[in-house]
């Protein structure tokens, strides 16, 4: 999926990080800084460990999918040890699971702050589905804009000028009146 996303995304790269496949590739791809890297917990930590200049530190978003899976199947310090390794203060954590036992939640309370559960009933039926209204939306910006107009900003007010532009964006494309300049 990351690949055929990074077909429009000319500036989008990836990293897929799991045993059995080759370690020098793998930290070729890491030293590359991707923007995404899809990870097993155990080849993550080895290369957190034993690959010169990787760590987890900067992680913006972690992305736990089958977490409770990963419990049953014993990666409970794993998860742990990643989660440790993710230092950064702003750090998003999305887990996604299909149950949600005590050993998740326990999982939850050292993972997550302020945690927001989302849960589908099993009985909900298909038109219920039917009836709700989503859209989705890519806006992709060029962080190197922002970057042009304001070398001398600080990363945090550079974000912000980089909001700014996106919700300009955002609105043009949900209304074709809109003159965002």
């Amino acid at each position: 999926m990351l690949q055929g996303l990074s077909r429009y995304l000319t500036s989008f790269s990836s990293a897929a990080v799991y045993g059995g496949s080759s370690l020098r590739q793998q930290k070729h791809d890491l030293e590359s800084t991707p923007d995404f890297i899809v990870a097993t917990t155990g080849r993550l930590l080895d290369h957190v460990q034993n690959t010169k200049g990787f760590s987890l530190e900067d992680v913006e978003v972690l992305v736990l999918d089958e977490a409770d899976r990963l419990i049953e199947m014993g990666f409970r310090d794993e998860v742990h040890a990643i989660v440790r390794q993710c230092k950064n203060p702003k750090r998003q954590t999305v887990m996604v699971s299909a149950t949600l036992n005590q050993d998740l939640k326990e999982l939850a309370s050292m993972t997550l702050k302020e945690a927001l559960t989302v849960t589908v009933q099993q009985q909900q039926r298909k038109t219920d589905l039917a009836n709700l209204k989503l859209a989705q939306y890519l806006v992709r910006l060029k962080f190197d804009d922002v970057e042009k107009r304001a070398p001398r900003l600080s990363r945090k007010d550079r974000e912000a000028e980089a909001t700014k532009k996106m919700k300009r964006k955002r609105k043009s494309y949900l209304d074709p009146e809109f003159d965002s300049e």
